[in-house]
């Protein structure tokens, strides 16, 4: 890992902190930081940018500086954040939207504050927001339109803020990549979602009617209290409802999405903490798959992943919500006519369809190299109750005596005539 600041690369570094978050619910969104002790005798102002990279250039962070302090002679102590944070500092006058445009929007409050650059994924282009907003940071405002586009504020592994859907793709965390062996938690059962939705009318309010103003005109209250009660709840558990008042934005036309959004998230009273090697490879609000016994796996969404660093990335992750399945064997075989030339097991679940590449196998015999080539590409089927088995068929591609050093051609999946010289074949193995 390597700090640049201000042009310059600084590689010797220590007490590295970096541990970002996010609120796939929309409730909130944290403002991310990273805090490091650069080994340097350079100056460091604090009205500029800290870049965090690994060694492959990959771009971990991008964070204005908030705080350089000299510890020792040698050592600079410096704390970068999120440009969230303009955000957070910069107020905003009470507005009423009608049909407001979510890209006009976020570019309105991204402008306001100053906080440089933004993304804005396309899938919210045709997304409107109508509904009041008191006098609030443009942070909180960006906070109250994700929760009712259902999005999430991206502010690590990136040179932007990044405003993005959920995305429930899943990417899985490899056994020999997670510390064995990851904790499943539980919280309490949510037995209902209780969410209140806003009209707003025009006029001159009654003494006893609620009312919002912003600045000009004056807007009579009406509120209406929406529900959505778990069906997963076992009987005799006590009653545990939450509630999301005093959004504004939130009516009619966008309440049954909400809770739709939040129901996933609130639930599944289904948590992990794991530990995994992560070199750029998870990250918050990713949707991943990772083992967490000999025939169990969790898939879920990352919430946090607090890094340590040395010759590898680790990281402890938090996953939430969380869902469980039991897995079974898949046992691969790899033979050549009758001989067993290596075998891989796998855990997948019940009825999983599965394709797996069938590797070229590189196996030495005494002064005899052999390099089989698989006869399939790969191995496919769909997990049943049980051990399952897979045969799967190999040729002898090439063999080299180390006596000779005599390398045999000995079966090809193709040739190719279409080379410069009409005289040359390009034999292809695989």
């Amino acid at each position: 890992m390597y700090i640049v600041i201000n042009s310059i690369n600084y590689s010797e570094i220590k007490n590295l902190s970096f541990a970002p978050q996010t609120d796939i619910v929309g409730d909130a969104i944290p403002i991310n930081e990273l805090l490091v002790d650069i080994m340097t005798d350079d100056s460091v102002s604090v009205d500029q940018y800290v870049y965090l990279y690994d060694d492959m250039n990959n771009l971990w962070a991008k964070y204005w500086i908030i705080f350089a302090e000299r510890i020792d002679e040698y050592t600079v102590r410096v704390r970068g954040q999120s440009q969230l944070k303009w955000l957070e500092r910069d107020m905003l006058d009470a507005v009423m939207y009608t049909a407001k445009s979510v890209p006009t929007l976020i570019s309105e409050l991204f402008s306001s504050a100053g906080s440089g650059s933004y993304l804005l994924d396309p899938s919210f282009s045709a997304e409107t927001i109508t509904g009041f907003c008191p006098k609030q940071s443009a942070k909180e405002r960006l906070q109250w339109v994700c929760f009712c586009i259902g999005a999430y504020v991206k502010s690590y592994f990136s040179d932007k803020i990044e405003i993005l859907p959920i995305d429930d793709t899943v990417t899985s965390v490899p056994l020999n990549k997670t510390y064995w062996k990851p904790s499943i938690v539980y919280r309490d059962y949510i037995t209902a979602i209780n969410i209140v939705g806003y009209t707003f009318t025009q006029g001159t309010p009654e003494n006893t009617e609620e009312w919002v103003s912003d600045g000009t005109n004056y807007y009579i209250v009406t509120k209406q209290n929406y529900q959505l009660s778990n069906p997963n709840v076992p009987q005799g558990v006590p009653t545990n409802e939450i509630t999301f008042d005093g959004v504004y934005l939130v009516n009619a036309d966008n309440v049954s999405d909400i809770l739709t959004h939040l129901s996933t998230f609130y639930f599944n009273r289904v948590g992990l903490e794991a530990e995994v090697i992560n070199n750029f490879e998870y990250e918050p609000a990713q949707r991943v798959e990772m083992y967490t016994g000999d025939l169990d796996i969790a898939t879920g969404y990352i919430e946090s992943c607090d890094f340590t660093f040395g010759l590898q990335a680790k990281s402890k992750v938090k996953l939430s919500p969380v869902d469980v399945v039991e897995t079974t064997n898949l046992i691969i075989t790899y033979l050549y006519g009758s001989k067993i030339l290596g075998k891989a097991r796998y855990n997948f679940p019940f009825s999983y369809v599965y394709t797996i590449e069938n590797p070229y196998l590189d196996i030495m015999y005494g002064k005899h190299r052999y390099v089989y080539r698989p006869l399939a590409e790969s191995a496919q089927g769909t997990i049943v109750a049980g051990t399952n088995t897979d045969s799967e068929a190999y040729d002898v591609a090439l063999h080299l005596y180390r006596e000779t050093g005599v390398l045999e051609i000995l079966s090809v999946t193709d040739v190719d005539s279409e080379t410069e010289s009409e005289s040359v074949e390009v034999v292809v193995i695989g």
